[in-house]
């Protein structure tokens, strides 16, 4: 993605610098709608950036959020092993 795309509407977004690259902005896009709570992301996540969140309005009651957003590098592995397609990162 480059970093002149937007994210549609349907999805949620966090702020946050670039660790390592304070001057370089962050932004990530969760559609929570997509997520059915497989916790890919957490477990892929070199930086801990995903964390799960308990939920009832979920099939499995679990839904992933973020937890820190300062702390993405922007390696992308999150959104490239998403098989929901919930995770959009610029």
């Amino acid at each position: 993605m480059s970093e002149q795309e937007k994210l549609p509407d349907y999805y949620q977004a966090w702020q946050g610098k670039r660790k390592g690259k304070e001057d370089e902005d962050v932004t990530i896009g969760f559609w929570y709608e997509a997520c059915k709570g497989c916790g890919i992301c957490v477990s892929m996540c070199p930086q801990k950036v995903w964390k799960m969140d308990k939920t009832l309005d979920k099939w499995n009651g679990t839904v992933v959020t973020v937890d820190n957003p300062n702390q993405c590098t922007k390696c992308m592995i999150c959104e490239m092993h998403c098989p929901d397609f919930a995770i959009k990162i610029i």
